[in-house]
């Protein structure tokens, strides 16, 4: 895309780059929380060195000296949005250090600091955002004869294979490192009421605590034990991730995604945390994040590889379903991103009145909401099974409630203290509220409070935010500010099993001490790892929030078409994460932004062309 750059006078060019490094020198170096008595020497005093100042400050200058004659130019959108990066970034750090969002207002001297860190990220962000636009559509040299031309060849001809098997090969020490079996606190519930030690609760998809129960049935028969199952679902599962991300890696490069992103992706997946540090681990958001990735494959490849009569095939057909089924399935919101892209598939075809497209797109979406549909009503009308509770659902009103109560707990009504004590104890509420997590409000609300109990709350909430809406837009900040934010270590991990040992026992389920060493190995390569420059953004659920931002600002300026389903699916993804129950530490709920970002780059790649070229 050619970009037009308006005439100016070289001084004044040279004067607008000086200013925008001085801005990204300050925010990348100030203190935000250092004050001092006089506000306006608080903003020096919150500065380093001279001498560090001045060397970053010369570094940026020249980077964007460079970027004004290599980069494309951005317009009026790009800029605002890389405006609200810069702000959400103020913010965020703010959220993370103090817990709060007051801390820019509480001085003039403060307020002055915050402007130049949120113009300096705003800098930062717009020059991020056109080097992402030059790499990605940088026309690509052919490789020069290196030795590895047998790899390569290797690579070319059996891509999906060849990943595979690197996946593999990387991922060996950690799944050896994970035996027996590792989990999460959530799988732990599912894994007792699979061997009937709690009742069956929908709060955790009945369809995944029985695929548990068929694993620990069959190490019982088979194998030396339900522990020896468990390890067994384990392997199905890193075998499946492994086939996933290389047929990822195999549309990536018929998309002709360009082989920096490619190389780099694979990389990152065979050693970044995000992939790796979870591949092992029994963990709900796993499977359902490759079935996620699997799903946006084949609607990348039906949408812009132009297949003739691909998605007619069985091959396209089965991958739906199975993506489909587990997509709907191992996680309770599934169908808050499958049922709304099916649909814009569905629409789409119909607006063009393809009424075959319309068909391949039934035939491909149908059956697993069917599926969907028979397993939800088995599981409402099963006397064995209790109902999932509505607190689920109502993380984020119960956090924006908790910050009202802390902040207005005076002003309240009585009236209104006892429509909110029909679902939360209303003397309990201040004082277990954190900003960052729902959990501990989530929790004082009983399992089996009905709609009945809930609507009195519900209208004290309406109410409120109605009288106050910026505190309930504060408590959905303070509690998603880690969504945008590429800078906080916000990475977890996950040992062990937390069962009891009579569970052990019961599955015959045996840890060698021998493999201490190995855990122990694999924890001080993660240290070095994490002190990689750029090793942690990419890890991190934040970088990849901003880089879907973007992608969307970029298939805007490249009119890039047939990126809806997956723009719509990762946007509903995103959504979801700020009416869940917190984003810190639990990088989980993200997954499906990382592991489908490289797909999302490659299509928009595609797209842009196709439109050029048809242009």
């Amino acid at each position: 895309m050619k970009t037009t750059k308006t005439a100016s006078h070289p001084l004044l060019e040279l004067a607008a780059d000086l200013a925008r490094a001085v801005l990204i020198a300050c925010a990348a170096l100030m203190d935000m929380f250092v004050r001092s008595n006089d506000n306006y020497v608080n903003w020096w005093v919150s500065l380093p060195h001279p001498w560090a100042t001045t060397l970053v400050t010369a570094g940026a200058f020249c980077l964007l000296r460079r970027a004004r004659r290599t980069l494309p130019e951005l317009g009026l959108g790009s800029r605002l949005l890389a405006l609200f990066l810069g702000m959400w970034y103020l913010f965020a750090q703010c959220a993370a250090t103090t817990g709060d969002v007051a801390q820019p207002f509480l001085t003039h001297g403060q307020t002055l600091k915050a402007a130049v860190t949120a113009l300096g990220m705003a800098c930062v962000y717009a020059l991020l955002l056109r080097g992402l636009e030059a790499l990605l559509f940088a026309p690509e040299r052919p490789l020069a004869p290196t030795r590895a031309q047998a790899l390569l060849r290797l690579y070319r001809e059996h891509t999906q294979a060849f990943c595979v098997a690197v996946l593999l090969l990387c991922w060996l020490p950690r799944v050896v490192s994970a035996y027996p079996v590792v989990m999460s606190s959530d799988t732990r519930t599912q894994v007792e009421q699979a061997l009937g030690l709690e009742p069956l609760y929908a709060n955790h998809p009945i369809f995944g605590t029985l695929l548990l129960r068929l694993f620990i049935r069959v190490g019982k028969a088979v194998l030396s034990g339900g522990g020896a199952g468990l390890t067994l679902c384990v392997l199905a599962q890193v075998l499946l991730a492994a086939t996933i991300l290389g047929y990822s890696q195999a549309i990536m490069r018929r998309l002709g995604a360009p082989r920096w992103l490619r190389a780099g992706t694979l990389l990152l997946c065979g050693f970044g945390q995000a992939y790796s540090g979870n591949v092992a681990v029994l963990l709900k958001d796993v499977p359902y994040t490759y079935a996620f990735l699997l799903l946006a494959c084949e609607f990348a490849r039906a949408a812009l590889l132009r297949e003739p009569g691909y998605t007619r095939s069985a091959g396209h057909l089965l991958r739906c379903w199975a993506a489909g089924v587990f997509l709907l399935l191992i996680r309770n919101n599934g169908i808050f991103i499958f049922l709304p892209v099916c649909t814009l598939l569905l629409f789409g075809s119909l607006r063009t009145r393809d009424m075959r497209r319309a068909a391949h797109t039934l035939a491909a979406t149908l059956p697993p909401l069917l599926v969907f549909l028979a397993v939800s009503v088995a599981v409402n009308t099963s006397p064995d099974i209790r109902r999932a509770s509505l607190r689920e659902a109502l993380s984020l009103p119960f956090q924006q409630t908790a910050r009202y109560v802390t902040l207005h707990g005076e002003d309240i009504p009585q009236e209104e203290r006892e429509s909110i004590s029909t679902v939360l104890p209303y003397e309990r509420i201040a004082k277990l509220y954190r900003p960052m997590l729902s959990d501990p409000i989530k929790g004082l609300c009983p399992r089996d409070a009905t709609f009945e109990d809930v609507a009195p709350y519900l209208r004290v909430w309406a109410r409120q935010f109605l009288r106050d809406p910026l505190t309930h837009l504060q408590a959905t900040f303070l509690q998603n500010a880690l969504l945008l934010d590429p800078q906080t270590f916000n990475i977890a991990s996950f040992t062990g099993t937390g069962l009891s040992e009579d569970v052990m026992r019961a599955l015959r389920m045996t840890r060698p001490q021998a493999l201490d060493a190995l855990t122990a190995l694999i924890a001080h390569i993660d240290a070095l790892l994490y002190g990689m420059p750029f090793y942690i953004p990419l890890n991190t659920v934040g970088f990849y929030g901003v880089l879907l931002l973007l992608a969307c600002a970029l298939a805007r300026r490249r009119r890039a078409r047939g990126l809806a389903p997956l723009l719509t699916a990762l946007l509903i993804a995103m959504g979801i994460i700020v009416l869940g129950p917190c984003i810190q530490n639990q990088d989980r709920y993200g997954f499906p932004l990382i592991y489908c970002m490289p797909l999302l780059l490659a299509c928009l790649r595609r797209a842009a062309q196709q439109n050029r070229e048809a242009a």
